[in-house]
């Protein structure tokens, strides 16, 4: 399965507002780890491109680059670079076989509502299960 690093964030976040049960639990479960692991490079990534332009990350997590022409530039490089490297997908593979299928079973009937970003992350973790599904195929 594979979903873009810009997205993971919103799906980690919905995976574990879920309410589930039983082996659906155990697959979102492992599925969110593979996506906190995906999560926490990602940051290393950041922070390696930020210097790689001459910038540094601040105590508050926030990347900063000089308040020079120089700097201003690096900036502008970094930004392009950042959406090139969020625009990545990262692959993900099914740890236990069948848990992809119980997971997207159940949130195809999930009786809850979504709204905002965990709708656009519902949507798109299903689309991501489903392109699973048809590469398997």
């Amino acid at each position: 399965m594979k979903i873009k690093k810009n997205e993971l964030n919103n799906i980690h976040f919905l995976l574990v507002g879920l309410t589930l049960k039983g082996t659906v639990s155990r697959a979102r479960t492992k599925l969110d780890k593979q996506i906190i692991d995906a999560l926490n490079e990602v940051g290393k990534e950041e922070k390696e491109l930020a210097e790689d332009n001459d910038g540094s990350v601040d105590e508050n997590g926030t990347i900063v680059f000089s308040k020079t022409e120089e700097g201003a530039q690096n900036a502008i490089n970094f930004k392009k670079e950042h959406t090139e490297l969020l625009a990545e997908k990262v692959i993900f593979n099914e740890t236990i076989e069948g848990h992809y299928d119980r997971l997207k079973s159940v949130l195809n009937e999930y009786e809850g509502e979504f709204s905002g970003n965990d709708a656009q992350a519902y949507d798109t973790l299903l689309d991501s299960l489903e392109e699973a599904e048809k590469a398997e195929g």
